[in-house]
């Protein structure tokens, strides 16, 4: 279950009696007990222990999905800027 607005994707659940749920659905329930194996940026995964039910945590919520789009703003740009130079080397290359 990928969790898309807050960018954390649930890998696995192990269950207290042994059994590994791998790649579970939205369906899936999470029981008391229940090791969650889990991939996010850690500072995303740190706050779901620290976040509130309610409006509290809609708010905390809110703005870690603005701050997961700046970084992957910065990503893009950055991923661009490197295929533009590649560009530009490979044509300066092709010159020569």
């Amino acid at each position: 279950m990928a969790a898309v607005l807050t960018f954390l994707l649930i890998l696995g659940i192990k269950r207290p009696d042994g059994r590994f749920v791998g790649a579970p659905t939205k369906d899936t329930r999470i029981r008391v007990d229940d090791v969650i194996i889990i991939y996010g940026r850690e500072e995303t995964i740190e706050q779901l222990d620290d976040r509130r039910a309610g409006w509290e945590g809609e708010r905390q919520h809110q703005e870690s999905v603005f701050k997961q789009r700046e970084v992957i703003e910065k990503q893009e740009e950055e991923e661009a800027a490197a295929a533009e130079k590649k560009e530009e080397m490979e044509a300066k290359n092709k010159q020569q």
